[in-house]
């Protein structure tokens, strides 16, 4: 059962609340928001180029998947986009505080959700990063549509989700800090675009949790 779009109001409460917990989380010395289990079953983003000009993280979090992914594939420019980004750069143990000093890169810190980033920089990155992000936006259809138009030519995107069926709608209810909900259908209806270089859909045992279905691991170029 996809939950693809929720009121702005729902949407700020469970931003409210993702805040509350990652500063909690920085106070008890906290580093990692999974990202290593993302970069592992990803299989070590090998699949990228090693080295690309610029490179965006979607909803980066205060530790970033681009971290990991910068183990593999160098970039000129990163930019990290969060609604959040202000106050997570402010965090002692969050990567965006640390991230101009550990590598050589431009650094671009957007404060904006994936909603309203500005389509002038359609077609603007070689690399479009957006893992674990889909359940906390307000239109999941509009943050997908932005995410591949921000992708040039020949460019990558990446892609990790949790899936949800209906059989977790019904036992999970009501979750105010992941009010959206995305299924398979939805993620391959989005992606046609896209020639996967690397896809799988992990099973429930799989996932990080077993709350949901599968886990969807997407890595896809844009053709000319």
């Amino acid at each position: 059962m996809a939950i693809l779009k929720v009121s702005k109001e729902e949407w700020q409460n469970a931003q409210k609340g993702e805040l509350q917990i990652w500063l909690g989380e920085d106070s008890r010395g906290c580093n990692n928001d999974w990202n290593n289990w993302w970069f592992e079953k990803f299989e070590g983003y090998s699949t990228l180029p090693q080295k690309i000009n610029r490179a965006i993280e979607l909803g980066c979090g205060p530790y970033t998947n681009i971290k990991w992914i910068l183990k593999t594939c160098k970039a000129s420019e990163i930019y990290l986009s969060d609604p959040l980004i202000i106050q997570y750069s402010s965090m002692e143990h969050g990567w965006i505080k640390k991230a101009p000093l550990e590598y050589p890169a431009n650094f671009i810190m957007l404060n904006s959700p994936v909603e309203k980033i500005s389509l002038a920089e359609v077609g603007h990155f070689n690399l479009v990063v957006m893992i674990n992000v889909l359940d906390h936006v307000m239109d999941a259809t509009i943050c997908m549509d932005i995410a591949m138009k921000l992708v040039g030519k020949k460019g990558f995107i990446v892609i990790g989700q949790d899936l949800t069926n209906q059989d977790d709608e019904r036992r999970i209810g009501k979750d105010p800090l992941h009010p959206i909900r995305v299924d398979q259908e939805f993620m391959d209806k989005q992606l046609v675009e896209f020639k996967p270089i690397f896809k799988k859909i992990l099973p429930r045992h799989e996932g990080r949790t077993h709350a949901h279905c599968g886990t969807y691991l997407f890595i896809g170029q844009k053709g000319e």
